[in-house]
């Protein structure tokens, strides 16, 4: 039995009483105030191998939210390309709005930017610090420091640049030795700057009056002139005094003067090109009339500094962002936005287009990070739009767009299934997401011989569900949710996957959707039930509830009166029915709030269910027998069922009535349930978007083991939708796989985003050491034994073996050494934390112990650790083990 020390400690308050001692225990312990408050030896809980999380699946790709922006920098550190907007993450890589590519890994940016940023640039302002680069935005802090819209990185951290900005910056550039800022403000530095400011490197200062509104695009651009370069400037405007024209202007450093007569429509970028006709400065935008052309311009335009040009005449416009790059060797200007499939290159007569990403790109770079220049893109299209199914940012790869990050799953992973087509089991998974590592299929994917496999083409997303049925055909893979098949049109709700063929099976009424698919045999052999949101199932009614026997549909009595969301069978002792969990709160006339069961002729409540209020829902059921009791358990959202209080929203019930698991582990709601085994105990594992309360260090994902609740790994960074238990066959046995939004693990982390293992024994690096000092008993020495890290929340384990069996036995823990004469041994830990820990041996003489390093132990600090067992073969009648030292990295 899985028992905690404090429990222990509860049930023998005095090892001197057990082992005989009478008071010479007390004589010689010492505690010490710090050190236990630094670590807790009711941390400490019995077991066996601690199990840790099993890198397997690789790391996401992209970035979890819009790019804007994009170019390569070297801070020091070597080249690498900068990617900015609004994000939290980079690959499996924590990062707040900027990160780093450098070819093989994503990085963060120090603290990172509160808010988005749109702009970057590289500028150096004589200072001696090089050049440096500089973000612009909507943000206010790094950190704890205030950096109002516009920060510098040193290549180690952020810097304010002067006091900012009082509104959000869209542009920058360098241009005549300075930085300019453009967007949507009218103090720079604390002085007024409408909208436009320059950074010298030391103080802001306004351009004049400034611009009439928003800059959206700066450049400079030298068009053959007496004076060299001037800045263009670009935005959304109308004409004023001292503004003649429209969205485009040009200062020369003093002054502000017309731009080619202006354009008629807003100018998104602009960017200095030679295609062989000499440097113009080429202008995107949305189309319509530049200067003086008679014939709108379709999202692009050239000026030489004279007169404006159409070299060239996309079929769509708008564009974006440019930047000079190349393609197969050949200089070209790259442009994204609305302009053919979104993303396109022109070496001065042949436009190219690179591949569909979807309907919004919006930025476009070109950087060389050792492997000869590439070409980036980044914008808000993600696994929705992209034909590739990037998050969203891409690298071409000459023929079509690839990820840039790890091969795995970026997140968004709802259904997990451990599956055999035929060919060995392997994980099929199932949910909102791009193929790993770039592909055609969209939400589904199998992992196989270490490996992920494109399966079946393109599909919609997201799958919701997946179940093995036979369906008289053999065994086939049954998914459901959004799916658009191959080539299709429009989306199936229940589909079936042969191994190489999608067929589709379920029709319900438009606007339906089915979330669930369980397998039942209700006593008249096994079928697929299809559990939603619909009332028609391929034409027959079957309200949000349908069994499916391999050749037709049927309604399953009346169906609940609400949305079904989980499904499982279980027997209360009557045999096995269906039960049902979902929204609804009537069963055709009978009381049945969010749970249900069908017996096969009829449905029936289960004394109560959780209370009907709005929001509440059973999302996950699942049965689990922990230490010789068969519950059914039931999670999803909701604080009482039936009466009862329930602070986890988990409750059990035992066919007859409903019961709380004591120990309140968490708050929040409950996605996923599952049945895991770690070789010694079965145990609940519990998935979802959870909290810990109190000292639980819960975080997504959980395990109740039948007397509490257990660190599994210290959880995951993001919401957990789907548990299932698999072996695939790689030399790990059977491991719990996790799946969802999350892009890390909390403890032991690996570089798995999306869907990560769970399972086997973390040992992680030994600085356990065996010290000696044994003191033999009946069976001879009693050996102890110790492994782990002992880094901040590692998992460690110390292993007493060969001792007497049955027998009281008391672990010394203490933080120093100065051993001591202890019933005809040397007793090593001393001074001991006080009271030492109690615990009985096994039959065998064994006591597995595990336990999770508090986080707040100084490097250095050294643990020893000793076992005093009462053994009638021993002096004075005890025997102690050998004494271990663990060093703390």
């Amino acid at each position: 039995m899985m028992l905690s020390i404090r429990s222990l400690l509860r049930l023998l308050p005095v090892l001197s009483s057990v082992l005989g001692l009478g008071g010479a225990l007390t004589a010689q312990s010492a505690s010490s105030p710090q050190l236990q408050a630094n670590f807790d030896p009711a941390d400490i809980t019995a077991g066996g191998c601690v199990a840790g999380w099993v890198d397997t699946f690789g790391a996401g790709s992209g970035t979890d939210g819009q790019l804007q922006d994009m170019l390569e920098h070297d801070d020091g550190s070597g080249p690498a390309l900068y990617v900015s907007g609004f994000f939290t993450q980079a690959g499996s890589v924590s990062a707040q709005s900027v990160a780093r590519w450098d070819g093989s890994e994503w990085s963060a940016l120090g603290a990172g930017l509160d808010g988005i940023v749109h702009a970057l640039a590289v500028y150096d302002d004589g200072l001696g610090g090089g050049p440096q680069l500089y973000a612009a935005g909507g943000f206010t802090m790094s950190g704890g420091t205030s950096m109002p819209r516009i920060a510098r990185w040193d290549g180690t951290t952020w810097n304010a640049v002067g006091i900012g900005m009082n509104g959000p910056l869209q542009a920058l550039t360098v241009h005549d030795g300075a930085l300019y800022a453009g967007g949507s403000f009218n103090f720079a530095g604390g002085a007024s700057a409408n909208n436009i400011a320059r950074w010298d490197g030391l103080d802001w200062s306004s351009l004049g009056g400034g611009t009439p509104n928003i800059v959206l695009a700066l450049e400079s651009f030298d068009d053959g002139g007496l004076f060299g370069p001037d800045l263009y400037v670009g935005g959304l405007w109308a004409a004023e005094p001292g503004f003649p024209h429209d969205n485009l202007a040009r200062w020369n450093g003093a002054a502000w003067s017309s731009a080619g007569g202006g354009v008629t429509n807003v100018v998104w970028s602009l960017q200095t090109y030679d295609w062989g006709a000499g440097p113009h400065l080429m202008l995107g935008g949305n189309g319509g009339l530049a200067g003086t052309l008679a014939v709108p311009h379709n999202g692009i335009v050239a000026w030489d500094g004279a007169a404006w040009t159409t070299p060239l005449s996309p079929s769509t416009g708008g564009v974006q962002d440019m930047a000079l790059g190349f393609l197969f060797g050949d200089p070209v200007l790259l442009m994204a936005g609305n302009i053919l499939d979104n993303v396109a290159a022109w070496d001065g007569s042949v436009l190219t287009a690179l591949g569909d990403l979807g309907p919004f790109v919006d930025c476009v770079t070109s950087f060389d990070v050792g492997f000869g220049p590439q070409t980036a893109c980044g914008g808000p299209f993600d696994t929705d739009f992209s034909a590739y199914g990037l998050e969203h940012v891409a690298v071409w790869g000459g023929t079509d767009w690839a990820p840039l990050g790890g091969t795995g799953i970026s997140s968004g992973v709802s259904a997990l299934l451990g599956h055999d087509d035929g060919s060995g089991t392997a994980l099929y998974v199932g949910g909102d997401f791009g193929f790993p590592g770039g592909g055609a299929s969209h939400g589904f994917a199998r992992w196989k011989d270490g490996a992920w496999d494109d399966m079946g083409g393109v599909l919609g997303q997201p799958i919701l569900d997946m179940v093995a049925f036979n369906d008289g055909a053999g065994v086939n893979l049954y998914v459901c949710g959004r799916i658009l098949p191959p080539g299709g049109s429009s989306f199936w709700d229940v589909a079936r996957w042969d191994g190489s063929t999608w067929t589709q099976v379920g029709i319900p009424n438009g606007g339906s959707i089915v979330y669930d698919l369980f397998v039942h045999n209700d006593g008249s052999g096994s079928a697929l039930y299809a559990g939603g949101t619909f009332s028609v199932m391929s034409g027959v009614a079957a309200p949000n509830l349908a069994r499916y026997d391999g050749s037709s549909w049927s309604a399953v009595g009346g169906g609940p009166g609400g949305t079904v969301l989980s499904m499982t069978t279980y027997d209360d002792g009557s045999g096995s029915q269906l039960y049902a969990g979902g929204t609804f709160h009537s069963l055709t006339g009978d009381a049945g709030d969010y749970v249900a069961r069908w017996d096969g002729a009829s449905w029936s409540d289960l004394g109560g269910g959780p209370p009907l209020v709005s929001g509440h829902a059973v999302r996950a059921l699942e049965v689990a027998t922990l230490f010789g009791e068969t519950h059914l358990y039931v999670g999803g959202t909701f604080s009482d069922v039936n009466g009862i209080p329930f602070t986890e929203a988990l409750a059990r019930f035992n066919g007859t009535g409903w019961s709380d698991l004591p120990f309140a582990g968490f708050s929040g709601t409950v996605h996923a349930l599952d049945v895991d085994y770690d070789g010694v105990f079965y145990k609940l594992v519990v998935g979802g978007e959870l909290e810990g309360i109190g000292l639980n260090n819960i975080l997504n994902l959980t395990a109740w083991n039948g007397f509490g609740w257990e660190y599994y790994g210290g959880g995951v960074g993001d919401t957990v939708h789907a548990l299932t238990v698999v072996d695939v066959d790689d030399g790990w046995g059977p491991l719990l796989v996790a799946g969802g939004d999350f892009t890390y693990q909390v403890n032991q982390p690996t570089d798995d985003s999306g869907v990560a293992r769970f399972g086997g024994c973390w040992a992680g690096v030994d600085n356990w050491f065996d010290l000696g000092f044994a003191l033999g008993g009946t069976f001879g020495d009693p050996l102890l034994t110790g492994s782990g890290s002992l880094a901040p929340l590692s998992v460690n384990d110390v292993n007493l073996s060969n001792a007497f069996p049955s027998a009281f036995s008391g672990l010394f823990l203490s933080f120093a050494s100065t051993p001591i004469p202890f019933m005809g041994g040397t007793l090593v830990p001393n001074p001991w934390i006080d009271p030492p820990t109690f615990v009985t041996t096994s039959a065998s003489g064994d006591i597995p112990l595990d336990f999770v390093m508090p986080d707040n132990v100084p490097p250095g600090t050294q643990l020893f650790v000793q076992w005093a067992i009462q053994d009638p073969g021993g002096p004075s009648g005890v025997a102690l083990s050998n004494a271990l030292r663990g060093d703390v990295p």
